[in-house]
């Protein structure tokens, strides 16, 4: 198997070529179930390392998709890069190609930067994006 495959995780290889692979090593039985058809798991093959892999053809980014692990147990991917429902919904394959158009933007001097390190959880009593900004007009006229 080639090398950059040795990742958990969808990889999308483009042109609606995917690669999965999982690694869960007690489970007799892993397969796919894509939201285009998830009445139909889609088996991947076992390796004697507890990896499962597939390669599919016919998967778009942005598929959404479980594994279904002994036929029975529907996990969401621990390797996925997106979770657009949250961690229990469906992973979503993501296309990592990008079209970049900040070609013009030009990184400040080290000395221009200000870091801060906020823990979204703790900052304010509602643990979210939008107790920071009421918490800190600072945050809301910066965004």
């Amino acid at each position: 198997m080639d090398d950059r495959y040795r990742a958990p995780g969808a990889h999308y290889l483009g042109e609606g070529t995917c690669h999965f692979e999982v690694w869960a090593p007690l489970a007799a039985s892993v397969a796919l179930l894509l939201e285009s058809a998830a009445d139909h798991p889609v088996p991947m093959t076992r390796e004697a390392s507890g990896y499962h892999r597939s390669l599919l053809t016919d998967v778009p980014a942005g598929t959404r998709y479980h594994y279904l692990l002994n036929e029975s147990t529907r996990r969401a991917d621990l390797g996925s890069r997106f979770q657009p429902l949250g961690v229990a919904g469906p992973s979503e394959v993501v296309d990592p190609g990008f079209p970049w158009t900040d070609e013009s933007w030009i990184n400040p001097p080290l000395a221009e930067y200000v870091l801060y390190e906020l823990h979204v959880g703790v900052f304010s009593p509602e643990g979210t994006l939008g107790g920071i900004v009421r918490a800190s007009p600072a945050f809301a006229n910066s965004a």
